[in-house]
């Protein structure tokens, strides 16, 4: 029911409700409590609101450094460009890597550019340490320069040829992302070219469980005697409690 004071409040809330200000600031202006404007909201949803979502940086209580390191052993920091809060699934999140060379640059990358880690390490992102290649092709080629497989003439043959699905897909790389080994990998890679007290490993640890510190170990020990685990050791390697 729409009573004076109701109406009274409605435009109040419309002058100063900017999808910024909390319902308990707005709640002082109003001389209401904040459930009344939450209430107010909800009755008139074309009036702007802040996001209903968890506060981001420092304003979260469980807010650390602003950094984690996702999947692909990548580094993501904050945002503080408003156009880039919220939009993807990293909540507000860019990859470091990126922002650096955009802050140097002056201007955003194009989608078509591709930033590459001289020395391998994907935390290592100071600014010495990172290239632009103007495509993923030029980026492809640096990165395997000198790491070309020697293919036989017959594995040569079966480029192109039809994978029965009901083979189970080989995919290294992906059975290695998913289970962690990759970005624990690229942890244990930053701390020894740049020391456990690098800034983008603080409180890292805890990515690095000793399952996945048993699977490095493993890995590195197999590539140190010029060997290596084929995909299905380890799968089996993987699947071990």
């Amino acid at each position: 029911m729409k009573t004076k004071r109701n109406l009274r409040n409605i435009e109040l809330l419309r002058k100063h409700s900017d999808g910024i200000l909390k319902s308990r600031e707005l709640a002082l202006i109003l001389g209401e409590t904040a459930k009344y404007v939450q209430d107010l909201w909800r009755r008139n949803p074309d009036i702007p609101r802040p996001l209903q979502a968890p506060p981001l940086g420092e304003c979260n209580p469980s807010f650390v450094s602003g950094k984690i390191i996702d999947l692909d052993g990548y580094v993501l920091v904050l945002s503080s460009s408003p156009d880039r809060l919220r939009k993807d699934r990293n909540y507000g999140r860019i990859l470091e890597h990126r922002k650096v060379i955009e802050d140097h640059l002056g201007r955003k990358l194009k989608r078509s550019e591709v930033v590459h880690h001289k020395n391998g390490c994907k935390i290592d992102n100071r600014f010495e340490n990172l290239e632009v290649c103007q495509s993923n092709g030029e980026h492809l080629k640096m990165e395997l320069s000198g790491h070309s497989p020697n293919w036989t003439i017959e594995g040569e043959k079966n480029f192109g040829r039809y994978w029965n699905e009901a083979h189970e897909r080989i995919d290294t790389y992906r059975l290695l992302k998913k289970n962690g080994v990759i970005r624990a990998q690229q942890i244990l890679l930053a701390q020894s070219l740049l020391g456990k007290d690098y800034l983008s490993l603080y409180k890292m640890e805890r990515y690095l469980t000793p399952k996945l510190l048993q699977i490095c170990n493993e890995i590195k020990q197999r590539m140190d005697n010029e060997s290596r685990l084929s995909f299905f050791d380890l799968k089996e390697l993987l699947s071990q409690n």
